[in-house]
């Protein structure tokens, strides 16, 4: 199985993706934990984007966010990367994997949420994903949820790590990383994303 020879198992990079994402914060990390009062909407730049990304991914993608909004979900975040080659194999063009991961991070009632979703063009012999929420506490990332998951049957994988946030105002961050083996050949990726969520 996967998970005991890819690099998902193991300790994903979360802490190095999380201190690139504070030093990207707006107004540096001092700023990451201030009050609701200074909560401002996602700008247009970063609805733009959510659409742009929702109507470049496949139906299963839209449909689950489809789904999560008739579910009172509001989603907050959205990013995507597509799998590519892993290591020294060829490299992503030689052998494209038709596949990509997408991480929505929601709010689900008092639930922040990290909805990941794997999705392929033909059928891999093995998807895993692991994912991940922290919150920012004022100088350090705080891991709240981490999930694993792995399917050989399906072209699709769904994994949510979910963390109740009842009363608080925390910026989320959501990491995924993504491991299939299509063709023989082992493919990775990496996706994350985050925003200021009221609970």
């Amino acid at each position: 199985m996967l998970k005991n020879k890819r690099r998902v198992a193991g300790s994903f990079g979360l802490p190095a993706v999380l201190a690139l994402f504070a030093a990207l914060l707006p107004g540096g990390a001092a700023q990451a934990d201030e009050g609701a009062a200074n909560i401002v909407a996602p700008s247009q730049a970063a609805a733009s984007r959510f659409s742009v990304e929702l109507a470049n991914a496949p139906q299963v993608v839209k449909d689950k966010a489809a789904e999560a909004t008739r579910n009172g979900a509001k989603i907050v975040s959205i990013a995507s990367a597509d799998y590519t080659p892993s290591g020294s194999e060829p490299s992503a063009f030689a052998y494209p994997s038709g596949c990509g991961l997408w991480v929505l991070v929601t709010k689900v009632g008092n639930y922040a949420v990290n909805s990941s979703l794997t999705s392929c063009n033909s059928r891999p012999s093995e998807i895993a994903m692991k994912a991940q929420l922290a919150r920012w506490r004022g100088t350090w990332w705080q891991t709240v949820a981490s999930k694993y998951d792995e399917t050989s049957t399906s072209q699709t994988l769904v994994v949510e790590a979910k963390h109740r946030c009842i009363g608080t105002t925390y910026t989320y961050q959501g990491a995924t990383g993504g491991d299939l083996v299509l063709n023989g050949r082992l493919y990775t990726a990496d996706a994350w994303d985050g925003a200021r969520i009221v609970c």
